[in-house]
């Protein structure tokens, strides 16, 4: 069952794709290098850590989804410093994304 939308939930919710994000970049650089390299058994066990990551992410952006609409009503924020803290960690995935 998805927790009920709150700015807090929205946060932590920000906050771990970003932390994914980043994750999935520097898992993608030990890809490369196990390709590059040759070492199949650590690209299985890197893409398999992959995976799972991805998987995460996509219930991330599932539950934003889900809530878009209940965080683009007025007055959910608390304070303009939680909104702004929401926007850059917006950017900063939207910048990981990019990359």
């Amino acid at each position: 069952m998805l927790e009920p939308c709150t700015p807090q939930a929205m946060l932590d919710t920000l906050s771990r794709q970003a932390d994914l994000l980043g994750e999935l970049i520097r898992v993608g650089q030990e890809q490369r290098s196990a390709i590059d390299a040759g070492r199949i058994n650590e690209l299985l066990a890197v893409l398999a850590a992959k995976q799972t990551q991805l998987e995460e992410l996509g219930e991330i952006r599932e539950r934003l989804n889900v809530w878009k609409a209940t965080v683009e009503q007025p007055g959910f924020w608390p304070d303009q410093a939680t909104r702004e803290l929401a926007k850059r960690l917006r950017d900063q995935s939207a910048a990981a994304f990019d990359e």
